[in-house]
């Protein structure tokens, strides 16, 4: 039970941080007028595209490209 609750623990710290490492990337592509593909908010939350909460796998990757690859045609 011990080892669960310590993964548990690790995973909320991760998304915390995670969480804020974005939204200071935002603000920095906000303050330069740099556009940021928000991929935490854009990605869809179905588990099948990750290997855990965090990391896509191959077919989460796929989806990825996808989403970069239909922002970064809006400025062709």
């Amino acid at each position: 039970a011990g080892a669960t609750a310590d993964a548990i623990e690790l995973e909320r710290v991760y998304k915390e941080g995670l969480r804020q490492h974005n939204a200071a990337l935002l603000g920095i592509g906000a303050a330069t007028g740099a556009e940021v593909i928000d991929l935490s908010r854009l990605m869809p939350q179905d588990r099948r595209l990750f290997t855990d909460p965090i990391h896509a796998n191959a077919a989460g990757n796929a989806v990825k490209a996808g989403i970069i690859a239909e922002r970064l045609a809006l400025h062709r």
